[in-house]
């Protein structure tokens, strides 16, 4: 009897000890991850204030614009290269990173978009700057979107983003005729996509398999939902068939009326985290 009572005690020591261990590691996941939002936060908000101060220099004073711009392109410059070696380091050394609030691959990420978006200025000058914004934005909405919301909600949120995106590049005055209709192409395909997306993880609830390749890749849990994804799906293809047909539309209308499903959307998924 007693050392039944002995094993008893112990096992309920053993189990405190597992809830109070993984309480601080969920602790110190929900610090990890507050830290990589508020850097990010700042990363997005320097790099939409100089966009918006690029943006606004007079078209007069183009060489106070072209000196700004180079000197851009030397500081991101610098820092994409740090952001290599950074990254080759990390990975020799096969440092664990899950617990890290700095990450190899995000420093190289961040710094490769924003060497890229400056040397895009930097040839074009003011032209894709509206552009480079709201990439900015949208690139740090779908970060927090990824680290605070449900995985279903974060591939809708990507796929409305590349959308967005298509949907505006297939109206685009600074592009050719080719390249329009290349991006009406592309917005077809991606309304296609999205719909056999839901279709397969439906199929395999949550999972994406495929036995000739052998696959079976959790993508999303067992009961997520994929209503927003079949709805977007319709949407994308409407406005993928207008694109074609030449419907006088407005590509403001269109995008308002995605933005706005969004929302909803999310308003649904925030009511069913709290």
């Amino acid at each position: 009897m007693g050392k039944t009572n002995r094993i008893k005690k112990a096992n309920k020591m053993y189990k405190n000890k597992d809830v109070e261990n993984s309480r601080k590691y969920s602790e110190r996941k929900n610090e990890i991850i507050t830290y990589r939002l508020l850097i990010l936060f700042g990363i997005a908000v320097c790099t939409v204030s100089f966009f918006i101060y690029a943006m606004n220099i007079a078209g007069s004073d183009i060489k106070k614009f072209e000196k700004i711009s180079f000197a851009g392109l030397i500081i991101t410059g610098i820092l994409f290269i740090f952001s290599v070696v950074f990254l080759v380091y990390r990975v020799n050394q096969a440092v664990d990173e899950s617990d890290r609030v700095i990450q190899g691959k995000s420093v190289f990420s961040v710094a490769m978009i924003l060497f890229l978006s400056d040397l895009l200025i930097f040839f074009t000058y003011q032209l894709w700057i509206p552009f480079l914004t709201a990439f900015v934005i949208t690139a740090t909405a779908l970060a927090y979107i990824y680290y605070l919301y449900q995985k279903e909600f974060f591939y809708f949120a990507l796929f409305s983003a590349i959308g967005c995106c298509l949907l505006y590049l297939t109206g685009s005055q600074h592009l050719s005729e080719f390249f329009r209709m290349s991006f009406k192409v592309l917005l077809s395909a991606c309304a296609v996509f999205i719909l056999v997306f839901a279709l397969l993880l439906i199929k395999g609830k949550g999972h994406l398999k495929s036995r000739p390749f052998k696959l079976n890749i959790k993508i999303l849990e067992k009961n997520s939902k994929y209503f927003q994804f079949f709805i977007l799906s319709v949407f994308i293809s409407g406005f993928a068939a207008m694109s074609f047909f030449s419907v006088n539309i407005n590509f403001f209308y269109q995008v308002c009326s995605l933005i706005v499903y969004f929302i909803i959307v999310g308003i649904y998924f925030t009511v069913k985290i709290i």
